[in-house]
């Protein structure tokens, strides 16, 4: 019953991409992939009527590219089946992941479906469905090998995924964010005594570094890197009032149901099953709690508010 819950819930979120409204964004992100077909990547900004000629980067270049040319051999609605199993590969990965950290699959089908729920306003044929699925390969990868520290040869994906990453959407920080907390973690525990560890953080500080040298391999450079610190101080009225960018508004339901899911995952860092009673829950010694699951816990939450 369960199997077949989980595989309901993946087909569901693949078909809801599929009938998720249009972004408006998108038609200028397949004209300028068009574009920069013919004439190479614009460095400037070649659209706008009173910013024309001030520099501009184009972080999406790569999805605007693929994007316009699945359009223009298949078709629109080859963009939108693309969305659609884009999507239902990202549930399907983050129930991977959740598995991989001990969720029974009761728990996990519940997280799959406030996934589907809260992922809801970002679907659709726009870059910022390829965020998702690339964290969670990040995430399963790095845990997988914390968790077997002799399968370090899979961290090597890692560096050629973020050439992919950072050419297809300015998220890519979170991928070297989440190598960085990783390493952290690994340090930290290495050092406290009460915990004993084989897992090495030679492997990950080397991913570490490899990663960040892929992310300059872009058109920019190092100015891909600058790029988002503007938007995130900016007083301009257009920043302000992106909806992604919204703290939370408790007068609605779905920002109910991210705060109540948030103050969940704060609240399991800190508990475990009690080792002579399986079925109760014990707040779990400070030698026992994970720092990298608290690093994760903390950055995840702060940035959902």
């Amino acid at each position: 019953m369960n199997a077949r819950l989980t595989t309901l819930i993946i087909a569901i979120a693949g078909l809801l991409a599929v009938v998720a409204p249009t972004d408006p964004d998108l038609w200028w992100h397949l004209r300028n992939g068009q574009r920069t077909l013919a004439d190479g990547l614009a460095l400037t900004d070649i659209y706008s009527f009173t910013a024309l000629g001030r520099p501009w980067i184009a972080h999406e270049w790569l999805f605007e590219i693929l994007s316009f040319s699945l359009k223009n051999v298949l078709g629109y609605r080859a963009l939108i089946v693309a969305a659609g199993l884009i999507q239902a590969g990202t549930v399907w990965l983050l129930f991977r992941l959740t598995r991989a950290m001990g969720v029974n699959q009761r728990l996990a089908n519940i997280l799959l479906g406030c996934f589907v729920i809260l992922a809801v306003p970002t679907w659709g044929v726009r870059a910022q469905i390829l965020m998702a699925p690339m964290l969670a390969t990040f995430y399963l990868l790095l845990l997988n090998y914390t968790q077997h520290p002799k399968k370090a040869r899979q961290l090597a994906v890692l560096p050629f995924l973020m050439l992919l990453w950072t050419n297809l959407h300015a998220s890519f920080v979170l991928g070297i964010g989440l190598i960085a907390i990783f390493c952290t973690g690994t340090l930290l525990n290495r050092f406290n005594q009460r915990k004993q560890t084989s897992v090495r953080s030679a492997p990950l500080l080397w991913t570490l570094g490899a990663t960040i040298l892929a992310t300059l391999a872009n058109p920019y450079t190092f100015r891909l890197w600058t790029y988002p610190v503007p938007f995130l101080f900016s007083s301009d009225p257009v920043v302000r009032y992106i909806e992604e960018w919204q703290p939370l508004n408790l007068g609605h339901a779905e920002d109910l149901l991210l705060l109540t899911s948030v103050l969940a995952l704060l609240t399991l860092v800190f508990v475990a099953r009690d080792g002579k009673n399986n079925k109760r829950w014990r707040l779990s010694p400070p030698g026992r709690i994970d720092p990298t699951n608290v690093m994760l816990a903390g950055s995840f939450a702060a940035m959902a508010l």
